[in-house]
């Protein structure tokens, strides 16, 4: 496939959509603050809006993509140690085209998506294709980022820690608890494990209070989209281990 006549056109759709990420801060809605800029915002309808930063655990920015009445606008950025490494275009049809950054060259090409789910690749022909790119190319074909708690472990820990604290909720118990997150980081249920029947009613209804008044999480991102999630949480002594279910 001839990807000559993409270049141009995405290099302008790219520095438009850069200069909207950095375009101000988004007022009159609930926003998560990073270095000093409200991203990750989220307006009266719970809807998401403006510039949006996926992080990982640690707290370090992984992805990012705009949003316009929950719809992504402009192309989706994934980051390698604060390094671009690759671009995901808006899908036309069956065809998505990427952008890849290898060790010394950039790298355009296409996943081609089939009726039947499938995903074929194609890169463009005319320049040989580094193997560092050909390993990111299927690194982020199938690109799936978890649901993360602002930002990260030691916040959740101190969340929880203190609202336990003031519960009458003793501490030693071991406590597995599964949270369902939706696609704004809202916390939509909650639901224990059958290991704690222990709880007395009292303590179960506090706890779930607790759970279902977590400020937003990062919501789990998959197949291009944010989407419903599940995590678990395992309580013990005010220490806290997150995992997928």
């Amino acid at each position: 496939m001839n990807f000559s006549g993409l270049k141009s056109t995405l290099c302008t759709i790219l520095i438009f959509s850069i200069s909207v990420l950095f375009a101000g801060k988004a007022f009159g809605q609930k926003a998560v603050q990073f270095k000093g800029i409200d991203i990750n915002s989220i307006d009266k309808k719970k809807k998401k809006q403006g510039v949006w930063v996926y992080f990982d655990k640690a707290g370090d920015p992984v992805m990012s993509c705009i949003y316009k009445n929950d719809n992504q606008v402009g192309p989706i950025v994934f980051y390698n140690n604060g390094d671009t490494a690759f671009l995901r275009f808006p899908q036309k049809d069956s065809i998505e085209t990427f952008m890849v950054f290898g060790a010394k060259h950039r790298y355009y090409g296409n996943f081609v998506h089939g009726a039947n789910g499938s995903v074929r690749t194609e890169v463009e022909s005319e320049t040989d294709v580094d193997k560092d790119a050909l390993k990111i190319i299927a690194d982020y074909k199938y690109i799936e980022l978890n649901p993360v708690y602002y930002f990260g472990q030691k916040k959740i820990n101190e969340f929880v820690s203190a609202h336990l604290t003031g519960s009458g909720v003793i501490l030693n118990k071991q406590i597995e608890v599964y949270l369902t997150i939706n696609s704004s980081g809202y916390v939509k249920d909650v639901q224990f494990a059958d290991s704690n029947s222990f709880l007395s009613p009292t303590e179960q209804n506090e706890l779930e209070w607790i759970f279902s008044t977590m400020p937003r999480w990062q919501p789990c991102f998959k197949a291009n989209e944010a989407v419903e999630s599940k995590v678990k949480f395992t309580t013990k002594s005010s220490i806290i281990d997150l995992t997928r279910s």
